[in-house]
C-alpha cells in the first residue's frame, strides 16, 4: 500500500495516513476511529507542546526522549532530512496548532545512508493503554504502537528498517515481522513483506 501526502498541515507537519485503531469503552463497546499519522517539522513553538504533551504521560520511558530530539531539530542541532519525528493523533481538523491532548504516540526515525532507517524511540500514551490488573477507564486505545510501525514500514518500503528494541517489548516488535539480528542490544530488523 503506497502512503501519499494528504493534506499540509498548518503548523509543518504533513499528514501521511489516516491509520484506524480501536477505542475500547468501559462498558465493553469497542470502535474502530480514524486517526492522523503525521510527519512533523518541528518549530521550536511545536517542540515545546510536545514535550507538554508528554509532561503528563506517567509511566512514559521515551517520549521525552522524543520531544528532546524535536527539540535539537527545531534548533537546528539534527540534521531535518535525516531526522524525523513522526505523530500520531486524534486530531483530523483544525491544524493551525497541535494539540497536545491528542497525541496518541510518536517516534522519532532516523536515516542512514541511503537504504536505512533506524526508529530511535518510539512512545505511545500509557494513559490511553489498557491499565494492568483490570482497572478501567472510561476508555482506552488498542494498536497505537502497532499503526505507527505499520506506517512506518509503508513510508520505508524501499528501505530496511532497524530498532534496538527493549527486551518487554521484543514479542510486539516479532507480531509485526522484525527479526532480532543482534541479541546483545536486542537489534531487530523488518523481514520486509508486502504492507
Amino acid at each position: 500500500m503506497e502512503i501519499q501526502s494528504i493534506t499540509p498541515i498548518n503548523y509543518g507537519a504533513k499528514l501521511l495516513k489516516k491509520p484506524k485503531i480501536s477505542k475500547i469503552y468501559k462498558n465493553g463497546n469497542v470502535n474502530t476511529e480514524k486517526v492522523s499519522f503525521m510527519e512533523y517539522s518541528p518549530s521550536r513553538k511545536e517542540a515545546d507542546v510536545l514535550d507538554e504533551a508528554v509532561r503528563y504521560w506517567y509511566e512514559d520511558k521515551f517520549g521525552g526522549d522524543i520531544a528532546f530530539d524535536a527539540l535539537l531539530i527545531a534548533d537546528g542541532k539534527r540534521n531535518p532530512k535525516k531526522n524525523k519525528v513522526y505523530i500520531l493523533s486524534t486530531q483530523t481538523s483544525n491544524f493551525d496548532s497541535l494539540n497536545p491532548d491528542k497525541i496518541l504516540g510518536m517516534a522519532h526515525v532516523q536515516t542512514i545512508g541511503k537504504k536505512t532507517v533506524f526508529i530511535n524511540h518510539l512512545q505511545t500514551n500509557p494513559n490511553l493503554l489498557p491499565t494492568p490488573f483490570g482497572k478501567k477507564k472510561d476508555f482506552e486505545y488498542k494498536n497505537i504502537g502497532k499503526a505507527i510501525v505499520k506506517a512506518i514500514q509503508q513510508i520505508n518500503s524501499n528501505r530496511s528498517v532497524i530498532l534496538e528494541s527493549i527486551y518487554s517489548a521484543i514479542g510486539f516488535y516479532e507480531k509485526l515481522d522484525f527479526e532480532m539480528i543482534d541479541p546483545k542490544y536486542y537489534r531487530m530488523k523488518w523481514k520486509k513483506k508486502h504492507v
